[in-house]
């Protein structure tokens, strides 16, 4: 390669693509929410979720609470907490219990120490890109 490259006078150059060979170069593009990382929510209605800040080396799509409900669910689980029955409900009724929400969600920033404006040690506080 070394010397066909020297024959035919070009230049060979390595591509970085800041971090992460995905295409969402360094970050600027998933500024954007319609470019983000999207992913199923399904738990029980009304779950109040903990807010992970600690720094994060992957990329994986963050909490955001940036939802769209999708369905509702009346499930029963056996007494393993594995699933014995579901039901697909066409609102979600006023009596929550046993009901699970499916939501689509846009991921969130990812977390991490900032050590420059708008930089940090993974995905500069972005999201991953959405592939689909």
């Amino acid at each position: 390669m070394r010397k066909r490259r020297k024959r035919e006078g070009l230049f060979c150059y390595l591509y970085d693509e800041d971090r992460w060979p995905s295409g969402s170069a360094g970050g600027l593009v998933t500024k954007e929410q319609k470019y983000r990382t999207r992913f199923l929510v399904f738990s029980p209605a009304g779950y109040e979720e903990t807010q992970e800040n600690a720094y994060m080396a992957a990329a994986k799509a963050v909490r955001s609470q940036n939802r769209k409900p999708l369905a509702y669910y009346k499930v029963a689980l056996d007494g393993r907490g594995c699933l014995k029955s579901f039901e697909r409900l066409r609102e979600m009724p006023e009596k929550t219990e046993d009901i699970w929400e499916a939501f689509l969600e846009i991921s969130g920033d990812t977390p991490g120490l900032i050590t420059r404006p708008m930089s940090t040690p993974w995905m500069k506080k972005q999201s991953g890109v959405s592939w689909m």
